[in-house]
């Protein structure tokens, strides 16, 4: 499942570049999808992905035991959000600006140090416990690509 989650999240970064470096967004700088883009993914499944896959379990609407699974599933990601979605962030904006920077001017961009999201070996999180468990499922690696 983090895989679906980083090929979307990739795509939405792509589109917000996008936008961010054509001059479509109003608050300039402020607007930079790069700033934060792993705590703003991590609080994105914490105040909405969360408590929708809750109420989906709550409602009974699917199989007996697939609300569950939503629950779980959620967790999961979010879980590994936090333990590689700094590394994962950083590997992305750097392939889009490149990709961008490709694109738009043709030729390769230059070597961007990572914008701060990396930190080696370390768990964040934007609460104590912002995923619904203190334990990680093992770590593999993802394709950004």
């Amino acid at each position: 499942f983090i895989q679906s989650f980083v090929k979307w999240n990739k795509r939405l970064y792509e589109e917000l570049h996008e936008a961010y470096e054509s001059g479509r967004c109003s608050n300039g700088e402020e607007d930079d999808p790069s700033k934060d883009w792993f705590g703003n993914q991590l609080g994105f499944y914490e105040i909405y992905i969360l408590p929708l896959a809750r109420r989906l379990r709550k409602c009974g609407a699917f199989a007996p035991d697939a609300g569950e699974a939503f629950v779980q599933n959620a967790k999961n990601i979010c879980r590994r959000w936090e333990y590689e979605g700094a590394a994962i962030t950083d590997r992305m904006i750097a392939d889009v600006r490149r990709e961008y920077d490709e694109r738009m001017h043709g030729r390769a961009a230059a070597q961007d140090a990572p914008q701060g999201n990396e930190v080696e070996g370390k768990k964040l999180s934007i609460s104590s416990n912002s995923c619904g468990s203190n334990q990680s499922d093992p770590l593999t690696s993802v394709d950004i690509t």
